[in-house]
């Protein structure tokens, strides 16, 4: 039997921009817990299993955490999807990073 050892997580707060199609509006979420190889995120909106998306990690400093030191920008797959709880309570959504790029925030507001 083959044993997988499982990426580790980090419990880092970034405001995720997501959307299911290329065209489509970006949805708002919040990351739990992210690693190298998946995101999971709290939404106002599930998506099936199997969906593919994009995504944009917001990463800050800590220090002036509204301040977006860079982007993640992603695509991934939705591999879990927690529904359960109270009404009001937020959907949070397990993705997949299946290819990501780095932005730098600072040289993109510099240029535009």
């Amino acid at each position: 039997m083959t044993v997988v050892s499982r990426a580790r997580r980090f419990q880092l707060p970034m405001r995720v921009l997501w959307r299911h199609d290329p065209a489509g509006e970006w949805l708002e979420g919040m990351s739990l817990n992210t690693s190298r190889t998946g995101v999971l995120f709290q939404s106002d909106r599930a998506m099936p299993v199997g969906t593919s998306i994009d995504m944009v990690l917001a990463v800050s400093w800590e220090p002036i955490p509204s301040v977006d030191v860079a982007d993640v920008v992603c695509t991934g797959c939705i591999v879990r999807v927690e529904t359960g709880g109270p009404p009001d309570r937020p959907i949070a959504l397990a993705a997949t990073i299946d290819w990501y790029s780095l932005t730098n925030c600072a040289e993109k507001s510099r240029s535009g």
